[in-house]
């Protein structure tokens, strides 16, 4: 269901994680793309988001470079590696789960919530600890309903008002690129979403 004014209810402080290798690849299914400059600024709508996380790797050219400079500029904060080709094939692959995994235990004592945009079951363990952490901790799964791991499915189960998965088909509305639209937006400076509000 497309819900056109559809927001994130979050309560303390959040911090917003990223995989977008894994958010791209869903777009195929999607059969839409999101706007990176709308999510930015449909991210800064939630008063409670602090900072916002964005894990992609780079390649050795110029597009590629390009790509993660925009990102920059938009306002996340970007964290990146060398994309690595694999076999005779040259598969490309360069996936961030050690270091999401990282940032969701690093941060389990200074964010109340935790907002992932990934279905991966592999941070089914990573997201129990830091729900574990205190009473009134949340996450919230943001992703294709068909791309959400199992782990993560049993991790609601669990207790469902510290798990909220949200298809991100709730956000077309919001986050549908467009190819022609006024660009409203006001580039940030480099830094989190907390440093831009405090110079509105």
């Amino acid at each position: 269901m497309i819900e056109s004014n559809f927001k994130l209810t979050i309560k303390g402080q959040a911090l917003v994680l990223i995989d977008w290798a894994n958010i791209r690849n869903q777009q195929k299914k999607l059969g839409w793309e999101i706007d990176l400059e709308k999510l930015y600024q449909w991210l800064l709508s939630c008063e409670q988001i602090e900072k916002a996380m964005f894990f992609y790797g780079y390649e050795n050219n110029e597009k590629s470079k390009k790509f993660l400079k925009k990102i920059e500029e938009i306002g996340f904060e970007v964290v990146t590696k060398e994309v690595k080709y694999l076999g005779k094939q040259k598969n490309p692959k360069c996936d961030f789960d050690t270091e999401i995994a990282c940032e969701i235990i690093l941060n389990q004592n200074k964010y109340r919530n935790i907002v992932l945009f990934s279905g991966d079951g592999d941070f089914k363990y990573p997201l129990q600890e830091f729900l574990l952490a205190g009473k009134k901790k949340k996450i919230f799964i943001i992703s294709y309903r068909g791309s959400i791991g199992k782990e993560i499915w049993d991790l609601q189960k669990q207790d469902s008002q510290k798990t909220a998965i949200v298809s991100i088909i709730k956000t077309k509305e919001a986050l549908e690129k467009r190819t022609s639209r006024p660009h409203s937006y006001r580039k940030s400076q480099q830094g989190d979403i907390c440093h831009q509000r405090q110079n509105e």
